[in-house]
């Protein structure tokens, strides 16, 4: 009897399965197993999807990040910790990733989030947003950090935690500019004013 492998599969299947899966999945089980599944992953039609840990920031996963991979195929990112956006940052490759239909970002100060906003403001292409600004983004920060998220033309839907709150978010301050937002989740206890100020 014939035995059926993955790598009997066709190549339109392989392709159709990688995009279920993060990057770093594809780098540790399929990265170098042969040269045909090379090419589907580096293949610039592929959308790649990364989800940035301490772990993929310290070993050969950037190396085959920054080598490897066309910045144009992530359409998802997920930064979710302080030191990895900080190394994000200072590599500046937040600016590679051109294309990017969805961001995460948690776990960040309003000195790492602003940079990265304010870059994907001029790309017009970020459709999903997600911040979670509970732990390191100040009360009298949040004013600025709306303000930033309603220049982003492009966005649809975001969703924005903060630290919970009885205070006020004031809008007086606030720049307000036309939005496309469909989708607004706020994932805090907070006054009811402030939703005003929001809408």
């Amino acid at each position: 009897t014939t035995t059926t492998t993955f790598l009997d599969l066709p190549i339109d299947l392989i392709y159709d399965l990688f995009e279920y899966f993060y990057l770093q999945d594809l780098f540790y089980a399929f990265w170098n197993i042969n040269q045909n599944l090379n090419q589907i992953i580096t293949n610039s039609t592929l959308p790649l999807y990364i989800n940035l840990t301490p772990e993929d920031i310290k070993n050969d996963f950037l190396v085959f990040l920054r080598h490897e991979i066309n910045p144009h195929q992530i359409s998802l990112l997920k930064v979710n910790n302080l030191f990895t956006s900080q190394r994000l940052l200072e590599k500046q490759m937040h600016k590679s990733f051109t294309c990017l239909r969805s961001l995460t970002l948690n776990n960040m100060n309003i000195k790492q989030i602003t940079p990265i906003l304010n870059y994907h403001r001029q790309q017009k292409q970020l459709q999903y947003l997600n911040i979670d600004a509970s732990k390191f983004v100040q009360f009298n920060e949040i004013n600025d950090l709306i303000e930033i998220v309603l220049q982003l033309a492009s966005l649809t839907t975001v969703v924005l935690n903060f630290m919970p709150t009885n205070k006020v978010i004031s809008h007086r301050n606030l720049t307000l500019t036309k939005s496309n937002i469909k989708c607004l989740t706020v994932k805090s206890c907070c006054h009811l004013n402030t939703f005003y100020s929001l809408l």
